[in-house]
Order: C-alpha cells, then sequence, then structure tokens
C-alpha cells in the first residue's frame, strides 16, 4: 500500500467516523423512550473509543 493509498483510507476513516458521529447526535434529540437513547449513548461512546 503506497502513502497516497493510507492517506486515502485514513481520510474516509474520518469522514465516516464523522458523519456517523451526527447522525447519532440526531438521534440523541429523537430518542422517544428511554431505550433508544441508552442505545445511541452506548452506540456513540463505542464509536468515540475507537477514535
Amino acid at each position: 500500500m503506497t502513502i497516497l493509498e493510507e492517506m486515502e483510507a485514513e481520510a474516509w476513516h474520518i469522514l465516516t467516523t464523522i458523519y456517523t458521529y451526527q447522525r447519532l447526535m440526531e438521534g440523541l434529540t429523537n430518542s422517544s423512550t428511554r431505550y433508544e437513547l441508552a442505545n445511541q449513548l452506548v452506540a456513540l461512546n463505542a464509536l468515540l473509543e475507537c477514535w
């Protein structure tokens, strides 16, 4: 894998992480039950831990 390919892969990883983070944050405000809210918080925490 060349340096350019590694940079592209890392850029895509960053972009998809940001997109997922934004969707999860939107989901927090739309949670109708505490269980949905808890699921969103767990998913958000897992995403931030792997960052």
